[in-house]
């Protein structure tokens, strides 16, 4: 369990990440979060222990890097995790938000297949 931050903190920034998303507590909950009530525990800093899952669902949900919540407790900056390119086909858009994967392994999926794509289409011409 993690217990040790400012989590009056982490109770802000979830909010304003929230907000910046256009994300409700219920659609934080369908994107993979933890549910409205333990949302709303971590906004109002009304518990200051949460099991590792709920705070790595809750950093997945708002689409931060793996250890924002950690940051954030740490007086550090959540990271958000980068966006697809507009046009980027359905593969390179999921490679790029897989939390799953470290953020440099991500990158360099997303621009080797950005340069295999390019190279097709310049093939066809």
């Amino acid at each position: 369990m993690a217990q040790d931050g400012d989590w009056g903190r982490l109770a802000e920034y979830v909010l304003e990440r929230r907000i910046e998303l256009d994300l409700t507590q219920a659609e934080v909950q369908a994107a993979g979060g933890p549910s409205p009530a333990v949302q709303r525990q971590i906004e109002g800093a009304l518990s200051q222990s949460y099991q590792r899952r709920v705070l790595a669902a809750l950093e997945r949900a708002l689409r931060w890097e793996r250890g924002s919540v950690r940051a954030v407790l740490a007086g550090g900056e959540a990271i958000p995790m980068p966006e697809p390119e507009p046009g980027d086909p359905p593969g390179i858009r999921a490679v790029t938000q897989d939390a799953s994967l470290p953020y440099e392994v991500r990158m360099e999926m997303a621009r080797v297949g950005r340069k295999m794509l390019a190279e097709r289409e310049s093939s066809r011409a």
